[in-house]
């Protein structure tokens, strides 16, 4: 499920950007784009952002709107580069005259997000994702100038419209009358012209410059702009013509930093101080899938691999730093890139680390930024500062989904109960919720009474569905299937459960409270480590165990009898490949036939929670991988049939 670092507003457009836009752009590997139906789940996706941007500017919240904006932007602009299935043009231009309108309405209110987004996407062909270029060594003669030749000639080359030719690589160089360079060799992908062609803006009278050839241009650039032909002032149709001299070698590229624990003398963190800047003001550039320049500042051994342009980070030597340089003007552009400046506080933070050594004191190098900092802000405040920021938290979540309505609240030893119910009736859900923490906990080899971890997690209570409904589309981004009743976040900063229930107490809250409070405890107990899939399936196995004659169990259990009998791919249950509900109720079989021997599920779960991978966890209760023994529980459940 969607969940985002509540509390940290200026981070939810780099989270928005990361968390669906670049899954497919990787998934696939080099040689191939997303399929139609990746596409179209992210254009669904944009759309259902720019919905939740002009709430949040209805709502007055500006600022989180502007940054919703710009994350649906990038999302779109990363769309249109790499290649859009002719099936689904009409779609993107939907979304995209839908962010049109968006920025009109953030323009009339005063908020300057920059002018429109100019999208023209690369058609792939039917049926097939546009093609990628594997970045190697790229010559100017072999495969720039023949692509600028034909694609901008009749313009630049013939003649010189706007101030700018295109006649000799010498001319390129030189730039446009009265602005100057369009290029900065090393900086291939914040170069203007770059811009110019990727946004759809040129060219304006030949052909579309498509995904390959453009990443080949950011590749030249990035690889030094070099000029490998006989003559600097020569005709660009000339050299088409003449290509045929080798690439210039490459530049070794430098080893990257190893990474070095602190020793205990340091000023800066690198997970309080560092991490959340570059999150906030740097992942919506340098994040997943294809960061500008090479560089990627997802997680903390990307920082110190550097990207094109070299290292980033030299430490102990802020004046040998890239980041440093970029950060502080002393190279341009300046970066964040057409962003404001990092502030002189920020700047100082950074330098400072890097001058101390550039120390990592998160956990793995390897996660990304806002986990290093979550996990080191949870695990440094006391259970009643965490429990006093999961409170701020909760107020936040609730503006973004009712802002015209004040919550009731009621509070227990382990939840803080929110809703737009009476109170008695929260206090009501709290003892009623304390109950069944006690039954989860002693399924999953827990103690009735002990804390879920370190403070209080946050239940939310609605009234109505339409209300439970607005909560998940506002606060987790997503659409509510039409069965379901709760759902859950947890980002080891923030937990929280969000349930739909009733003014007056009803049979079917105990599995609808059940499954949360159960899905909670054990991404708490493990600090998100265990997988979703089996997060969800021990929620509602958890649940039918407490209340195994509730409608919600007996659903489950002839819903699932039903979907495996349809299921061709036992591992399918794991993945996002089915529709939610089927995978949810499929899980839940599963989990349910895992728990017969309730031992073993225990003893992943506390494997788990004391730091082994699920993987081998799991493996060494069951002899097997999850994948491998899906189609044994498979064959099984139809020979029960």
């Amino acid at each position: 499920m969607w969940t985002c670092l509540t509390g940290l507003s200026r981070w939810r457009a780099a989270v928005v950007t990361v968390a669906l836009l670049t899954a497919w752009l990787t998934a696939a590997g080099p040689a191939t784009a997303a399929s139609i139906g990746e596409q179209r789940a992210a254009l669904k996706q944009a759309s259902t952002d720019t919905r939740t941007a002009a709430r949040l500017a209805r709502a007055g919240k500006l600022d989180e709107a502007a940054e919703q904006y710009r994350g649906v932007k990038a999302m779109l602009s990363e769309l249109a580069q790499a290649g859009i299935d002719p099936k689904l043009d009409r779609l993107f231009s939907a979304a995209s005259k839908k962010l049109d309108a968006l920025q009109e309405k953030l323009a009339a209110a005063g908020v300057d997000v920059g002018p429109k987004a100019t999208l023209t996407p690369s058609l792939a062909p039917r049926g097939q994702g546009a093609g990628r270029f594997d970045q190697g060594q790229v010559s100017f003669v072999r495969d720039v100038a023949p692509m600028l030749a034909a694609k901008c000639g009749a313009c630049h080359i013939d003649g010189k419209r706007g101030g700018f030719s295109l006649a000799s690589y010498q001319d390129l160089m030189r730039g446009t009358e009265g602005v100057g360079r369009v290029l900065v060799p090393g900086d291939g992908a914040t170069s203007h012209i770059v811009e110019l062609i990727a946004s759809g803006d040129m060219p304006r009278g030949g052909g579309r410059v498509t995904p390959a050839e453009t990443q080949k241009l950011v590749a030249w650039i990035t690889q030094g702009a070099k000029f490998d032909g006989d003559s600097e002032t020569a005709s660009l149709r000339s050299l088409r013509a003449s290509a045929g001299t080798p690439p210039p070698a490459a530049a070794p590229a430098a080893s990257p930093a190893k990474v070095s624990r602190p020793t205990g003398g340091e000023t800066v963190s690198f997970a309080m101080d560092v991490a959340p800047i570059l999150a906030a003001k740097c992942l919506e550039c340098h994040g997943r899938g294809n960061p500008r320049a090479g560089l990627s500042l997802l997680n903390f051994r990307g920082l110190l691999r550097g990207g094109d342009s070299g290292r980033a980070v030299a430490p102990s030597d802020p004046d040998a730093s890239g980041l440093v340089h970029r950060i502080t003007g002393e190279e341009m552009p300046r970066m964040p890139l057409r962003r404001p400046p990092l502030s002189p506080e920020e700047i100082r933070v950074i330098r400072t680390w890097v001058k101390e050594g550039a120390k990592f004191d998160g956990g793995d190098p390897a996660e990304a930024l806002p986990r290093v900092y979550s996990l080191a802000r949870a695990e440094r405040a006391t259970p009643e500062e965490l429990s006093g920021i999961r409170r701020v938290a909760a107020a936040e979540k609730w503006r973004l989904a009712a802002p015209r309505v004040t919550a009731a609240s009621a509070q227990t030893d382990r939840f803080y109960v929110l809703g737009n119910l009476p109170e008695a009736r929260l206090t009501e859900i709290g003892a009623q919720a304390e109950s069944l923490a006690d039954a989860v906990a002693t399924q999953f080899g827990g103690r009735a009474g002990e804390p879920f971890q370190k403070a209080r997690v946050t239940l939310y209570a609605f009234a109505e569905r339409i209300d439970y409904s607005e909560f998940r589309l506002m606060v987790d981004r997503v659409e509510a299937p039409r069965s379901e009743r709760g759902a859950h976040g947890y980002d080891v900063v923030d937990a929280y459960a969000a349930v739909q229930l009733g003014v007056a107490p009803s049979p079917n809250d105990e599995p609808a409270l059940a499954e949360q409070i159960a899905a909670v405890y054990l991404a708490e107990k493990s600090q998100g480590r265990l997988p979703a899939w089996f997060i969800d399936g021990a929620g509602k196995a958890a649940a039918a165990e407490i209340a195994p004659k509730s409608d919600a169990a007996l659903a489950w259990r002839e819903s699932a009898r039903e979907q495996a009998l349809r299921l061709k791919r036992p591992a399918d249950i794991f993945g996002d490949r089915l529709a939610p509900e089927a995978a949810g109720v499929l899980r839940f079989a599963f989990i349910d036939a895992l728990l017969r021997r309730p031992s073993k599920v225990q003893a992943i779960v506390a494997a788990v929670e004391g730091g082994s991978a699920f993987d081998a966890a799991f493996a060494g209760q069951y002899g097997r991988t999850p994948e491998e023994l899906a189609p044994l529980w498979a064959a099984s459940v139809n020979r029960r049939r």
